[in-house]
């Protein structure tokens, strides 16, 4: 009797409110995320072929921060006139990167007649970047939503179930109105929070690590700059995101106490 109500009291799970996230430090918050996120992508994995292509689409998008920082120089560095004084030399856009940087391009001789369409076409490539950039950040963010509402149709039936299976009396003991919202809101959250995350872990490092190779590889020397103040930065966004929990917190409970009194 002794080990079935420690295994009972092993099974049963501590229901952490809103509220309760808002008064969490960052490092609490990350312990007690662990355990709920491992079982909100546990629901992923009949979703895995469409999932993966997301996390494709991701990393592609956030490998073209840096290719757009790079087309942007390569455009300014064609657009403007090189100096008189020195030989035209060809332009290597990828000097100093591995694997191309023996990859050059060989400033055209453009007639003086043409030189404004030519570099109406030249700029065009900035805008045809970013093109490129917004439909693979579409195809990232339209596959990690697909993936967001199937789980959500899977959570909601799920707990639609469970409740369909208490007795009456805990029904007459629980709060309709808290039931609804668990119902709607917290599964629509729940299964947000599985794609936002992978996506966080995903498409954001690669960004910034694009992007802090492309500036090592222009100025180094600036971004070393920028490395000391970019911890400055990092203070206010903690305070904020603090802010942020805890009017989470209060709008869940006062959600929660609005369709108490509805429903009643």
């Amino acid at each position: 009797m002794a080990g079935k109500s420690k295994t009972l009291e092993e099974v049963k799970q501590k229901k952490i409110t809103g509220k309760d996230i808002a008064q969490m430090s960052t490092s609490e918050f990350l312990d007690s995320a662990k355990g709920p996120y491992k079982r909100i992508l546990g629901y992923l994995k009949p979703y895995k072929g469409r999932f993966a292509m997301g996390v494709i689409f991701g990393i592609l998008s956030g490998l073209f921060n840096g290719i757009l920082l790079l087309g942007i120089r390569t455009v300014f560095t064609v657009v403007l006139p090189p100096d008189p004084d020195k030989p035209i030399q060809a332009i290597k856009p990828f000097a100093g990167l591995p694997f191309w940087k023996n990859f050059e391009i060989q400033r055209p001789d453009v007639p003086p007649d043409q030189q404004l369409w030519f570099v109406i076409a030249v700029c065009l490539s900035v805008p045809l970047l970013m093109l490129i950039r917004g439909l693979l950040t579409y195809l990232h963010q339209y596959c990690m939503l697909w993936v967001g509402n199937r789980v959500l149709y899977q959570l909601r039936d799920e707990c639609f179930t469970g409740l369909l299976r208490q007795s009456q009396t805990f029904f007459n003991t629980a709060k309709q109105g808290e039931l609804m919202q668990t119902v709607f809101n917290q599964t629509r959250m729940a299964s947000s929070a599985g794609t936002e995350l992978a996506s966080a872990f995903i498409k954001h490092p690669v960004s910034i690590l694009s992007i802090l190779a492309v500036l090592f590889h222009m100025e180094p020397v600036y971004t070393m700059g920028a490395f000391v103040v970019f911890p400055l930065c990092i203070l206010p966004v903690v305070y904020i995101s603090r802010k942020v929990r805890q009017a989470g917190g209060r709008e869940e409970e006062e959600a929660g106490a609005i369709m108490v009194t509805m429903q009643e």
